[in-house]
């Protein structure tokens, strides 16, 4: 199976922002760590849930109370990753930092 033109387009937007957003943070020292990391998941958020509200509408409110605690506990991993993460590229390079967090 090929992949669409739009799919390559889409796969290349996302391997270029992962592979931008070491640097940008790095560059971004002044503001703390945490801070970083808090403002990445909350804008995350506010830009997929609304998208999620209105093209998921029937599964969100189809989920059990496990599944929504389940959800809850994979973002506080994912906000704990973001922090660690973050406050690692203030330690160590770029190279190393995402060496580190890419050991899990």
């Amino acid at each position: 199976m090929r992949a669409s033109p739009r799919d390559l387009l889409l796969m290349a937007i996302g391997l270029l922002a992962v592979a931008t957003s070491g640097p940008l943070v790095a560059a971004s020292a002044a503001v703390p760590a945490l801070a970083i990391a808090f403002w990445r998941n909350a804008f995350a958020t506010v830009g997929l849930g609304p998208v999620v509200a209105v093209r998921r509408r029937a599964e969100v409110a189809s989920l059990s109370r496990t599944d929504l605690v389940s959800t809850g506990v994979a973002g506080l991993c994912l906000a704990a990753h973001f922090g660690f993460w973050i406050t690692s590229l203030t330690m160590t390079s770029v190279a190393s930092s995402t060496a580190i967090v890419s050991l899990q």
